[in-house]
């Protein structure tokens, strides 16, 4: 009998190993031949996944080794669009030297990324979690970004005004945001 499921191979577990888990992938919205990947860097394929590189060391803008206040990368999530198919969208959380989490939020335009939106949470109800990374960008407006956790915040006008955009205000429950679409 033939088995009607693909085979699967491992192309990729990291640049140098060195990524303990990846939360997200995204293929480029015209060129299937370049993929992104994160975890607690950010990194691209051009090759359909054959071989990988890290995407964000050197990049003007965004350095993982100097983020604000000292912050390590504790995840990333990614996210692409139609609307700006050349752009790449991610969503950090990172966690200050004292403990705190903080939510950053970049686009990565040609060589630069750019810092959109920089939220450090001040109470449990508004918690960040490394497992609540979820991020859409609309594919018809690119500045229409959406970055959930244990609520939902997002921008739509490229990022210069952020908001809460959960529909629900209640201090005895919320959702775990894993994923927006």
């Amino acid at each position: 009998a033939t088995s009607s499921f693909p085979t699967w191979s491992k192309v990729f577990s990291g640049v140098g190993g060195t990524d303990p888990e990846f939360r997200g992938i995204e293929f480029h919205p015209t060129n299937s031949n370049i993929v992104y990947a994160s975890g607690t860097d950010i990194y691209r394929s051009t090759d359909g996944g054959n071989t990988w590189s890290v995407y964000t060391g050197g990049m003007t803008g965004l350095n993982m080794g100097s983020l604000p206040n000292g912050s390590t990368a504790q995840r990333i999530n990614i996210a692409v669009t139609p609307a700006a198919a050349d752009d790449l969208y991610a969503y950090m959380v990172a966690e200050d030297p004292g403990g705190a989490r903080r939510m950053l939020v970049y686009r990565r335009t040609g060589t630069t990324w750019t810092e959109l939106y920089n939220y450090t949470s001040t109470s449990a109800f508004n918690s960040i979690s490394k497992g609540w990374t979820a991020i859409a960008v609309s594919p018809v407006d690119a500045g229409k970004i959406y970055v959930g956790h244990t609520k939902v915040r997002g921008t739509e006008d490229g990022g210069n005004n952020w908001g809460e955009k959960s529909p629900y205000n209640s201090t005895t429950y919320h959702a775990d945001v894993h994923s927006l679409v």
